[in-house]
Formats: structure tokens, sequence, C-alpha cells
């Protein structure tokens, strides 16, 4: 009986972390953690019984209690198994930025000097599933990104947030100030959480990868 127990605890403990790993690594631990936690549950179980199945005393004083955690071990290896195979069935979409991105033409600058406030001093250009959505420019404004910002983003993707970003513009020293707004949806500046790694506000710099959402990626280009 040891043996069994051992194999189920071995057996769920590979499920666990391979679940684990998947999504961590595709960055999707909250669109998964129902089978993350299910998969913990079933390892606690066979954890307890492969214990219990070791302590011959234990079992002599309880065999009730034995025989009960040996059908919820039996449970837990078969539940682990089903819900492994549902996880892979129903994986959630990883989130990928696209690698390389493929680098849009900026224009070339107008010889003719536009008044103070209409001057184009950075882009950014938005991507969606990988192809570019749109392109907006950047003059000396404050400026909202999000499903209902200045710099809106396509209604498809749930997991960005009516207003996920404000950026500010420093005209005179030219400096780009990227801010996080209140929110439970992830953002990532060049594979970077913002917010955790990088602090709020952080300085833009040319060709920075903002990263919103499942299918968002915004390309940040500096023109002056």
């Amino acid at each position: 009986m040891l043996i069994f127990s051992l194999i189920t605890f071995v057996v769920v403990l590979i499920f666990t972390i391979f679940t684990f790993v998947d999504l961590s690594k595709n960055q999707i631990l909250r669109e998964g953690s129902f089978y993350l936690i299910l998969q913990i549950i079933f390892l606690i179980f066979s954890f307890i019984f492969l214990i219990v199945s070791s302590n011959l005393f234990m079992i002599i004083l309880n065999p009730m209690l034995y025989k009960f955690l040996l059908i919820m071990s039996i449970i837990s290896l078969i539940g682990s198994i089903l819900t492994f195979v549902f996880y892979l069935i129903n994986r959630p979409t990883p989130i990928r930025i696209p690698s390389p991105i493929p680098q849009p033409e900026i224009p070339p600058l107008k010889t003719e000097v536009l008044p103070h406030e209409m001057q184009k001093m950075a882009e950014i250009h938005m991507y969606f599933d990988n192809k570019l959505y749109k392109s907006y420019p950047i003059t000396y404004h404050s400026y909202i990104i999000g499903r209902e910002g200045d710099i809106k983003t396509p209604d498809e993707d749930n997991y960005v947030s009516r207003k996920q970003l404000q950026l500010n513009v420093d005209s005179i020293n030219k400096i780009y100030y990227l801010y996080l707004l209140p929110s439970k949806n992830p953002v990532y500046i060049n594979d970077k959480r913002f917010g955790f790694e990088l602090k709020s506000p952080y300085i833009l710099r040319d060709g920075d990868k903002i990263k919103i959402g499942n299918r968002v990626l915004l390309l940040f280009r500096k023109i002056i």
C-alpha cells in the first residue's frame, strides 16, 4: 500500500508542477488558476495518505481513517488525471509578445514648423493579434490608454481595462511618463511586469514594447 500511495503522490506532484510551470511560462496564472487549485487539493490529499500509509501504528489504531484516506487517495489520483486532461483540452490562450516586431516605417518629419501644441513628438503603434492596428501621434498632451481612452484599444480584448494607463508628456525636457492606473489587468513593459519589476511612473524610451491584455501590444517610437 505504501508503494501505491507513493506512486499516487508522485503522479499528482508531476501534474501539479507541470500545470504551474505552464501557466507561469505563458503568463496565464489567473486564467488557469482553477486547474492549479484542483491539482494542489489533490496533492494535499495524496500527501496525507502517503504519511498515514507509512505509519503502521496509525493504521492499526484507526483503520477507518486509513480506509477513508485510501478512498481519497484514489479519488485524488483519478481527479488529478482528469483535471490534467481537461486542462490540456481547455488550456487558456497563452499571452505572447510577437518577436520580432515588424518595424513600421515612420514618415519623415515635415520641414514646416507647426504650432507648438500640434507638433508630433512621438508615436504609439498599436498591434492587435500581431498585426498593425493603428498609429497614434503623441503631441503636447496627456493621454489615457484603454478600451475607453484617448488611445483606444480594440473592444475584442476584454483583458484591457477601460482606463489602463496614463501617458504624460514633459514637452520642455521631452520626457514621456507612463503611469499605471488602478486595474486588475497586468501590464508588461519589455517583458517586465509594470508596477512590480518596473515602478510607476516609467520613463518611456524609443522602442519600448508595452503589452496590455491578451492581444494588444504598443510600440513606442520617439521622434523628437
